[in-house]
């Protein structure tokens, strides 16, 4: 009850923009929840060694990846919190309010269930929602995350000021054609032109993230390929885990590879692909060393 309050808290104090007085009333309200809750888990939050953030593009796997950490009886992982967004906008104030928003979100996402788009990523039997401790603490949300930082490369640091631990940037790639046909549908009504366009000028913002904070002792970066993560789940788990610094028991690894299929699932087919939109995909990949290996291939 109190997760769903403070969430809720937070989401309506964002909503009135021509009511400043309200704002700032349910902002207040927001963070006295998360403060106690904050309060509560201290000794766990206080222990937390690392955050984690995505980064990248939406419909790239983030959301199996995110379920799949939080999982972890060490790891949680909130599905779409947007941390970032609640650090810019002052929704949380220190290190324990955020880390009991993120907490609410992993719990009421295991509640629920599935994504928006109707996927579920339950794994019976591990710790999705729950924890026995909390060695690493992040937020899924790839896209947003991607957009922000890209808008607002300083919010990175002013996290880490924050938070005071190291943070850990899980970038999560997937097929050029596949994540721009996802886009192109989903968001821009079949343009594939508007797809392409969206698609690499977040790879532009990946790209600066990297570069500007790619030498930082206090950020690190993984690359994954989406591909990689459902035809070799433990494999790639394990390297997951590595760069998190996080142990495990092979049951959790079991357990999670279970849930995943091991069939690719291609969106390119939604929409239709020009020989001149293939040319110039072919052509600006090469500009985007996270994307060497893809080849672009199409058959009309």
């Amino acid at each position: 009850m109190t997760e769903k309050l403070v969430l809720k808290l937070a989401a309506y104090s964002r909503k009135f923009p021509n009511h400043p007085k309200l704002e700032n009333v349910l902002r207040g309200a927001s963070r006295l929840v998360s403060e106690i809750g904050g309060w509560w888990y201290r000794e766990h939050f206080d222990e937390a060694k690392s955050f984690c953030l995505f980064i990248g593009h939406g419909r790239s796997g983030h959301s199996l990846i995110g379920a799949l950490l939080d999982a972890h009886p060490d790891i949680v992982v909130a599905h779409e919190l947007n941390a970032l967004n609640f650090v810019k906008n002052r929704i949380s104030a220190s290190k324990r309010q955020l880390f009991y928003f993120l907490l609410s979100k992993s719990r009421l996402f295991k509640q629920k269930g599935a994504t928006g788009s109707g996927y579920k990523y339950d794994v019976p039997s591990q710790h999705q929602g729950n924890f026995e401790s909390i060695h690493v603490i992040g937020d899924k949300k790839g896209g947003g995350t991607s957009d922000l930082l890209g808008r607002e490369p300083k919010l990175l640091r002013k996290l880490y000021e924050m938070l005071g631990i190291k943070i850990n940037i899980i970038h999560i790639v997937r097929h050029p054609l596949d994540n721009i046909a996802a886009t192109s549908e989903e968001i821009y009504n079949g343009s594939v032109k508007e797809g392409i366009r969206q698609y690499f000028r977040r790879c532009d913002s990946v790209i600066d993230i990297l570069d500007k904070y790619g030498d930082k002792k206090w950020v690190s970066y993984l690359t994954v390929k989406h591909e990689n993560i459902v035809r070799e789940t433990g494999k790639n788990l394990d390297s997951i885990l590595n760069f998190l610094d996080v142990s495990y028991e092979e049951e959790y690894i079991e357990a999670c590879s279970k849930v995943v299929f091991n069939e690719v699932s291609e969106s390119r087919g939604k929409v239709e692909f020009r020989k001149d939109d293939i040319k110039f995909i072919n052509k600006k990949t090469l500009e985007y060393p996270f994307l060497e290996g893809y080849e672009i291939l199409y058959q009309k």
